[in-house]
């Protein structure tokens, strides 16, 4: 459950990076308090390079591990990308309320044509 609207800024002139306040309520971990940062390259769609996706978040119960994070880094290969048949890799890491996940992952898409509901992924993960 969000709270707040998403605060945008450019870091540079061809970079967007949007940030969002998170505020919510469980009963593990009582009230979460944090916020999450999507970035990616301006007028790409969560498509081109550099896609980011990160966020932190501290519990108030103060369990254990009372900071939760994630973060995503994407990014294409270039030499095996074309329009909407993407070659890419992930790095991914998280630890959400003790729970640890870091991965590497290589994913190739197929799509004839424009259809986004139409397509081939295939992908292998390192974790």
């Amino acid at each position: 459950m969000g709270l707040f609207p998403a605060l945008g800024f450019a870091q540079s002139d061809s970079y967007n990076l949007d940030i969002y306040p998170d505020l919510w309520y469980n009963s593990v971990d009582g009230v979460r308090v944090g916020g999450f940062v999507l970035g990616e390259m301006e007028g790409e769609f969560q498509s081109g390079p550099h896609r980011l996706d990160a966020g932190v978040w501290l519990g108030t119960n103060f369990p254990d591990l009372p900071v939760s994070y994630y973060i995503s880094f994407t990014e294409p290969i270039k030499p095996f990308t074309m329009p909407v048949n993407e070659a890419n890799f992930r790095i991914e890491s998280s630890i959400r309320t003790g729970l640890s996940r870091h991965k590497i992952s290589f994913n190739k898409r197929w799509q004839p044509g424009f259809n986004e509901l139409n397509f081939l992924k295939v992908g292998i993960s390192f974790s």
